[in-house]
């Protein structure tokens, strides 16, 4: 049932559906449930086995150190919901994305965006070219012609 209450309010016709009668959405393969990837289970995962990639390749490689990670508060801007997201940074990069339990718009919970939509902002853009120091215009020819 606790997955049930991870996504009820990502997807309540398909979920309320589903576990009606037969627990049918527990038998299902991930891709062919009602789980619209939103990352809610690892968030309120009670064991820990649930974790963000970038959390997962830190303490594999024993570099995860929550406390050396700062955390900031602020307002996701995908859409007008007004969720708060809680930014966990470590050595000037964000590793992860929570909400307050008690925020009373989110409960803890956000969508796929606010959960995972973090990462375009530190890009590698170590293979993209330099900018151009003047805009790549081709020549028209003389003025006067």
């Amino acid at each position: 049932m606790a997955r049930y209450q991870i996504l009820y309010w990502q997807d309540v016709p398909s979920l309320v559906k589903a576990f009606a009668d037969d627990g049918s959405e527990l038998k299902r393969q991930l891709p062919d449930s009602a789980c619209v990837y939103c990352g809610n289970c690892i968030a309120v995962c009670p064991t820990g086995a649930l974790m963000f990639k970038s959390e997962f390749d830190r303490r594999n490689e024993g570099t995860w150190d929550e406390e050396r990670q700062t955390r900031t508060q602020t307002i996701c801007t995908y859409c007008g919901v007004g969720c708060n997201l809680v930014l966990h940074e470590q050595d000037n990069e964000i590793v992860k994305v929570t909400s307050p339990l008690d925020h009373p718009v989110t409960s803890g919970n956000l969508c796929i965006k606010g959960r995972f939509g973090f990462q375009f902002v530190q890009n590698d853009r170590s293979g993209l070219p330099e900018p151009l120091d003047e805009p790549n215009v081709p020549d028209a020819g003389p003025a006067d012609a």
